[in-house]
């Protein structure tokens, strides 16, 4: 029976789950900092292709010295990158790279957003990224928000005119954001907007220009920047304590799964920015030079500026509380004006004052994590006014109403309201879930709408007026360790359906094994189990009777079938029904220590393949990298597979190995490798089997990836489908154990391969193939093999990583080939 060392392979899947984010409290200082932004009515829209593009130094001083309300609009959410922290990929990558996204918002002040756009992985250039989003949607939805938000200003990470320079996702960002400038403002666009919206021409579009852009730091200082505007960015925010660059790198560290942890600055800084559209400007220091950005900008708003003005002028640090008389006379003021996005955003702004001056906290908690439609959860509320001023708390709900209980109580200094109740969860209640892989169109309209299931409306009366406070239901509990810790409440199916393995291979066998997880989110499941085939017309195959009597346990269910001989695949998915109910969904929990946890419902299906690889050797190493998924496709091939650790790496300790193989990025993400490579050099020149996986070539914690010259490039192959020609047809890695052609490289996903080599020793690493994009050049560095000493040494660009969890037969067949190098053909 196949096996892997699991133990290692936890570690790096699985972090443990913790802290989602307080409440923040604020100093004297920080609240000063949020009543001026009220007074500032400028807006601004950062514009990129993806999370982690966004220059976080320039958000910040938008957001923190000018005072604008700034917002980020990444058109995709990240999920065809990679990822440092873990072998998640795709989908999952995506739900975490966002979640990232929003904490790097709340740290420089931004206000994030997302389009409907599917980062479907590298393109070379912009009408490849056109093609596959549906370019008018994309165009839709960012007049959409142009007209939703109103900004004085657009800035554009990328440059609209240099297609084929950079990413075509990034190239395309830069382009959709410079068409839709005078359009958004055309009553001819999009015309059914305008029934909730208004047109709106913001006043300039720039582009925000990089050293890298020039290939380095040092051309950049040398290259002529007379056509930029040089602005001033290294401020210090004395309210905050912080440079402008210290909360840039805070939030720029938030990126963690593309390892973009950055160092703090402090002192002069630039950025550069280039007038695309709109009037020059004058005084280059400021970008809303001619946009009224104070309260004479809104009808009868004069008298509001003044007031704040003065409140700002008198503000009281001592006893923030002494300042809520004057704020509220302001929320008056600005109820009283005609209906306008000015309005909504200074109302909020001037209730999230008067809260923070007040000392004001308020909150529910769940007393579990999780939460099952149709059965009783426990909460407990949390209310106290930790200032003098009088107020009252009127009304406390949950849920849409479910639970609601008018107080009429009055919130007396310091005195802590708590109290426990017990609701039924509303069976009506959407299960928690990744909105946008379900509806991605439905989830970007949705960003604008502040409604969520999970919340809790506080109604506080001050004064003369109520003011409504809604914030999200928390999970919270102690930590030996850590302390408190908050994370989400999760509205979870009763069961979670899973296969064991995301493919089966059956590989000529008469039978195999299919293994089902169901995992428990409430006592006492009892039900029935069918394994069916995915297309329902085929029907059930078995069904197996199923009690869980505890919550939070998992149950393995096994199935023996006979695949189809006639079919290349067999699709399946699981149903469980219970005298009430049928589940079909398997819940993924994406747990990691710097976002708060976060569900994806998908339906729980595999398939079983029937792929002719034939295997020599057993037992195999495997080095982790950034996160894979080889190991497991390696296991269905029926190699025993250890997951190395690193540090105890030796020529010794490997050599029982048929093959050592290096997961993606090993070479950028494991110091060690400094000094672990001549170990590997030594392990291949006796007559091991290294297979070194893509790295790229930028980071790489040695030049040494290889025990001849080894240059990696930037090359890569976007088409999956792009003609192979071979050029060593007698190659052994084409011939054994499987037979290669060109059919093998059929059927690929998302791309052919990255960052191939393209300066080599020719002497000794032997090219096996060539391919090429569409009109460009060829490159033949995806596939290098070289034979060291008694053994061989590998580097292969090709994208096995995408290719082999989805169960593509001639990837499969490669790498079994080049596990099989050191074995003689028998």
């Amino acid at each position: 029976m196949p096996k892997i060392s699991l133990s290692l392979l936890c570690l790096i899947c699985f972090s443990n789950l913790i802290q989602a984010q307080k409440s923040k409290t604020y100093s004297a200082s920080e609240i000063y900092q949020e009543v001026e932004k009220i007074n500032v009515l400028a807006s601004a829209l950062y514009i990129a292709a993806h999370p982690d593009d966004e220059n976080t130094r320039l958000i910040t001083y938008l957001s923190n010295e000018v005072k604008a309300e700034t917002a980020y609009l990444s058109l995709t959410r990240g999920n065809g990158g990679q990822n440092l922290i873990s072998n998640e990929l795709g989908n999952v990558l995506g739900v975490i790279r966002t979640q990232e996204l929003l904490n790097a918002r709340k740290i420089d002040g931004g206000v994030q957003y997302f389009s409907s756009a599917n980062d479907f992985g590298f393109s070379k250039l912009p009408k490849e990224a056109y093609e596959k989003w549906n370019k008018n949607q994309i165009t839709e939805e960012m007049i959409y928000l142009v007209r939703k938000l109103q900004p004085d200003i657009i800035i554009n990470r990328f440059d609209h005119r240099t297609e084929g320079t950079t990413h075509g996702h990034h190239t395309a960002s830069a382009q959709l954001s410079e068409q839709i400038f005078e359009k958004a403002n055309d009553k001819n666009v999009f015309p059914d907007q305008l029934k909730k919206l208004s047109l709106w021409q913001p006043k300039r579009l720039f582009f925000n220009a990089s050293w890298w852009f020039f290939g380095g730091k040092e051309q950049f200082k040398k290259a002529d920047k007379s056509s930029y505007i040089p602005l001033q960015t290294g401020f210090y925010y004395p309210n905050l304590g912080r440079s402008n660059q210290e909360i840039a790198a805070l939030s720029r560290s938030q990126h963690q799964s593309q390892g973009f942890g950055d160092m703090s600055a402090r002192g002069e800084d630039i950025e550069y920015l280039e007038l695309i559209k709109g009037p020059k400007l004058q005084n280059q220091q400021n970008l809303f030079e001619g946009i009224d950005i104070t309260w004479k900008r809104v009808k009868n708003g004069e008298p509001i500026g003044k007031k704040v003005s003065q409140l700002l002028s008198n503000f009281n640090f001592k006893a923030p509380s002494k300042n809520i008389d004057a704020l509220v006379e302001i929320y008056k003021m600005i109820n009283a004006l005609d209906n306008s996005m000015w309005k909504t955003q200074k109302m909020a702004e001037v209730q999230k004052c008067i809260a923070l001056c007040a000392g004001l906290f308020l909150e529910i908690s769940s007393e579990d994590q999780i939460i099952t439609p149709g059965f009783d959860a426990v909460f407990k509320y949390e209310v106290i006014n930790r200032s003098k001023y009088p107020m009252e708390i009127k009304e406390i709900s949950i849920l849409n109403n479910s639970f609601k209980k008018e107080m009429h109580t009055p919130l007396l200094p310091n005195q802590l309201l708590l109290d426990y109740f017990t609701t039924k969860i509303p069976s009506t209640i959407p299960y928690s879930n990744a909105e946008w892989l379900i509806d991605a169109k439905k989830s970007f309209y949705n960003q604008f709408d502040s409604h969520n299931e999970l919340s809790a409306s506080f109604q506080i009366k001050v004064k003369d007026i109520i003011l409504s406070y809604n914030y999200p239901l928390v999970y919270k509990y102690k930590d030996e360790v850590k302390g408190e810790i908050y994370d989400n409440v999760l509205v979870l199916p009763d069961v979670s359906l899973r296969f064991e393995k995301e493919i089966y291979l059956s590989r000529n066998k008469d039978e195999i094994e299919i293994t089902a997880l169901l995992k428990s989110f409430r006592k006492n499941i009892k039900g029935t189990l069918e394994l069916v085939y995915e297309n329902a017309a085929d029907g059930k195959i078995k069904s197996i009777p199923v009690h869980i009597p505890e919550a939070l346990k998992t149950e393995r269910v096994s199935f023996k079938i006979k695949p189809s001989e006639q079919n290349s695949e067999t699709p399946l998915k699981l149903i469980f029904r219970t005298e009430t109910d049928t589940f079909t969904e398997e819940v993924t929990l994406v747990a990691h220590n710097h976002i708060p946890t976060q569900v994806i419902l998908s339906q729980a299906k595999t398939v079983v393949k029937n792929i002719k690889v034939a295997t020599k050797g057993k037992k195999v190493g495997y080095i982790m990298g950034a996160g894979d998924k080889i190991p497991e496709g390696l296991v269905n091939l029926g190699y025993e597979v250890t997951l190395l650790n690193i540090s105890e790496i030796t020529a010794k300790n490997l050599a029982g190995y048929d093959a050592v193989l290096l997961g993606i990025r090993a070479f950028n993400t494991l110091n060690e490798l400094k000094f672990k490579n001549k170990e590997l050099f030594q392990y291949a020149e006796n007559g091991g089997n290294v297979i070194v996986q893509y790295n790229t070539n930028h980071s790489l914690v040695t030049d040494e990836i290889a025990p001849y010259k080894l240059i990696l490039s930037k090359d890569r192959i976007t088409d999956e489908d792009a003609e192979i020609h071979f050029l060593k047809p007698d190659h052994k890695v084409l011939h054994y154990p499987n037979e290669i052609s060109k059919e093998d490289f059929k059927g690929w996903i998302q791309e052919q391969g990255l960052y191939y080599a393209n300066d080599f020793d020719r002497n000794h690493f032997v090219p096996v193939f060539e391919s090429h994009d569409f009109d460009e050049p060829t490159t033949n560095g995806g596939l290098l093999i070289a034979k060291y000493g008694k053994g061989y040494y590998t580097y292969t660009g090709l994208s096995l990583f995408r290719q082999i969890p989805e169960g593509v037969p001639g990837a499969y067949k490669i790498l079994a080939n080049l596990i099989a190098l050191n074995k003689d053909e028998k």
